[in-house]
């Protein structure tokens, strides 16, 4: 299973109704922070994590109207985290960064000069480069902006479908004494 980090706005994680959907929906789900912002972790089966992660978040996002989702989170680690987490020292992390094969970090992201990389881009590297196995499913950065991409699409969807749902606008035409009127100035 391909974990999706999702940040969703107003999600009443409190709420049983709430929780039955993402139940239903999700049937594994792992919900990280509290309101109004939180992180919600999708499972989806290896292989089409786009599609199935996109149609997740369509259902979720008409079974739950209220809630926003905003995006996948990259999860962005500075070499500090990326030694903790593999297991390394700082001093290897730093060597490793100045090689021509490590991923191309994003620099002064965090406001104080250092560069972050996205954990997925560091699995990737750590799996290929050093033999290590991680054993974490991520998507890759391509999977995470092309999910993102679909939930600014069925987020654009919804917004516009329940505009048009609560509102009709009818055209009633003028009288011709008018239309000639106003054509003549």
């Amino acid at each position: 299973m391909t974990e999706i980090p999702i940040g969703v706005l107003d999600l009443e994680i409190d709420n049983e109704a709430v929780e039955d959907v993402l139940t239903e929906t999700l049937g594994a789900f792992l919900v990280t922070g509290s309101e109004p912002v939180c992180g919600l972790s999708i499972f989806v089966e290896h292989g089409e994590v786009v599609e199935q992660a996109v149609g997740l978040v369509r259902e979720l996002q008409e079974r739950l109207p209220a809630a926003t989702f905003l995006d996948v989170d990259r999860d962005l680690v500075g070499s500090s985290q990326i030694a903790q987490r593999i297991g390394v020292s700082r001093e290897a992390v730093r060597k490793w960064t100045h090689l021509q094969s490590f991923p191309i970090g994003q620099a002064n992201l965090d406001g104080q000069g250092k560069q972050l990389w996205a954990w997925t881009q560091i699995v990737d590297w750590v799996e290929q480069y050093r033999g290590l196995d991680l054993e974490e499913a991520l998507p890759t950065l391509d999977e995470m902006t092309a999910i993102e991409f679909g939930i600014l699409t069925a987020r654009k969807q919804s917004k516009s479908e329940r505009h048009s749902s609560t509102e009709s606008y009818t055209c009633t035409p003028l009288p011709a004494s008018t239309r000639s009127a106003s054509n003549a100035s």
